[in-house]
């Protein structure tokens, strides 16, 4: 994993960086791996909506900041993988319903 992150092949943030608006540079990202359901919205993240319906928008909308600034970091390809069932968020380009 080393190697294709020196490479610039792919992007991984250093550990303990990822949701605390730690700001990462990166020249090319050519992959956002493990967009499952289940993993992306991290559940812990997001307020239940029958708990709290405004915080539940935000927390949703949030994480899918989140994977849009990781997808969009991009400059020549993107490839998005999951494991298992693709997150809800990536429902429009996988044809399939949010679970």
């Amino acid at each position: 994993m080393e190697a294709a992150i020196a490479a610039g092949t792919v992007v991984q943030p250093p550990a303990g960086t990822q949701r605390r608006g730690d700001a990462l540079v990166i020249g090319i990202a050519e992959e956002v791996g493990g967009v499952s359901d289940g993993t992306v919205p991290m559940k812990s993240a997001v307020t239940p909506a029958e708990v709290d319906a405004p915080q539940h928008q935000r927390g949703t909308s949030s994480e899918l900041s989140l994977l849009f600034v990781a997808c969009t970091r991009a400059r020549e390809a993107l490839r998005v993988s999951w494991h298992g069932t693709p997150s809800p968020f990536l429902a429009p380009v996988t044809g399939r319903s949010p679970s």
